[in-house]
């Protein structure tokens, strides 16, 4: 991977413990158990472990970076697990079209400050 992939999973996991990576792995399991092809929404899992929003999305993107739980994907109504590989290509479509807009929102205001971002492959021109 990547130095700046390697950062980006460090920065989106922060302070990711034992315990977290316990609960992640509890997730991933009822997940693979419940998913029937079906999106389960969010508040449903975040009930099921009695954590909020922001916390299963960290949950989710451990499972994702650490690939305990293959293919799992986001829906409007919520996560699934999918073994479609139209699917899987879909959201690898909207991630990839996110992260561009994401750098180029970064390149933006990284010009607005006066920051070079030229040297910088993820955000340069």
């Amino acid at each position: 991977m990547s130095k700046i992939g390697q950062e980006g999973i460090e920065k989106v996991l922060g302070d990711f413990t034992d315990e977290d990576r316990r609960l992640a792995e509890r997730i991933g399991a009822w997940l693979l158990q419940h998913h029937d092809g079906e999106a389960l929404y969010s508040a449903e899992i975040c009930k099921q472990f009695d954590i909020n929003d922001r916390k299963l999305r960290k949950m989710i993107s451990y499972l994702r970076f650490s690939n305990r739980v293959k293919y799992i994907i986001s829906t409007a109504r919520g996560y699934k697990v999918t073994r479609d590989e139209a699917e899987v290509r879909d959201f690898i479509e909207y991630m990839r079209a996110r992260a561009s807009a994401t750098a180029a929102i970064a390149n933006v205001m990284s010009k607005a400050i006066g920051l070079d971002v030229s040297s910088n492959s993820l955000f340069g021109d």
